[in-house]
């Protein structure tokens, strides 16, 4: 999948290219229509969210950022009222690869700098949201560009998870029907930018580290 990505056989998609990766490590286990129809859920009410009037941003793809932002750290009828948490444990433990996975991520609610931010992208990618992944020396974070074209770095997304915010009400369209519920959000947090083939690289040379440490254990 990811070779055919690089080689221009297919299109670019970073959500099949973590799900191949993944399910790897599971010996193809996983369940592919599951994991695209949560990230389609997720994506769906993100859209509904940014719709909202009180999600007062400058302009559409902002207000989509900010959506996508809201959903990850404070609750809301799309996380179920449990905003996702940094996996604190695998900061002392050795909890493995599966630990800094989207799968694990979506299961568990507990995410590390590697699936967070991995699964905003691809949030971000499905709403068509300008996000990109930026690499650091063993940290990854979000980077979008402002209304005025401004690249912005953001937080780690481990420090939103953490941190505690002054809140105000949200109302959130719901489909067509324009049923509204209310939600507990923050003031909006800037956030901005590489191209997604690098980052699929990445995910080759992960694929390779795979296979020397699957090597290791035969």
């Amino acid at each position: 999948v990811i070779e055919d990505m690089l080689t221009d056989k297919r299109p670019l998609d970073f959500a099949e290219s973590v799900f191949a990766v993944e399910n790897c490590m599971y010996d193809g286990q996983l369940n592919h229509s599951a994991y695209l129809a949560e990230i389609e859920r997720i994506a769906s009410g993100v859209q509904r969210m940014a719709l909202s009037p009180a999600v007062s941003a400058p302009t559409p793809d902002v207000a989509l950022n900010y959506a996508i932002y809201l959903f990850y750290t404070q609750p809301c009828p799309l996380n179920n009222y449990h905003p996702f948490e940094y996996d604190k444990m695998s900061l002392i433990e050795d909890v493995g690869l599966t630990g800094g996975m989207v799968t694990n991520l979506l299961k568990t609610g507990m995410g590390t700098c590697h699936s967070l931010p991995y699964l905003y992208k691809i949030i971000a990618d499905r709403v068509g949201a300008k996000a990109y992944i930026a690499l650091a020396p063993l940290h990854l974070y979000i980077r979008h560009q402002d209304a005025e074209g401004k690249r912005n770095q953001s937080r780690r997304l481990r420090q939103e998870a953490f941190s505690q915010r002054e809140t105000k009400e949200l109302t959130v369209p719901q489909g067509s029907s324009q049923q509204a519920e209310q939600q507990v959000i923050a003031p909006y947090s800037p956030l901005s930018v590489i191209a997604p083939r690098p980052v699929l690289v990445v995910l080759v040379q992960a694929i390779d580290r795979i296979g020397a440490e699957a090597a290791q254990r035969h």
